[in-house]
């Protein structure tokens, strides 16, 4: 599931970065799984991580797939806008 994966690369990347806060960028499908029945799910990933975590819905984009990511096999890499988007 696509907000389960989210859910863990949030987490992962809080703790790579030890930052304060993170935005979180999600198409509104994934956004409403990961925010849970009035936000619960939200605060549940907050409180695991002693963290601020703001998300909002984005919009869905066509990005072209340019190379494997170095580190994720699994995932990928494309640009938008400059901005390097871990697919």
């Amino acid at each position: 599931m696509p907000a389960r994966r989210l859910r863990y690369r949030i987490v992962e990347k809080l703790r790579e970065t030890g930052a304060e806060a993170i935005l979180v960028e999600a198409h509104p499908v994934v956004a409403v799984h990961l925010i849970g029945p009035g936000g619960v799910n939200l605060k549940e990933l907050g409180a695991e991580t002693g963290r601020a975590v703001f998300l909002y819905e984005g919009e869905r984009r066509d990005v072209e797939i340019m190379k494997r990511h170095a580190t994720n096999p699994k995932d990928g890499i494309a640009r938008l806008s400059g901005y390097v988007i871990d697919t």
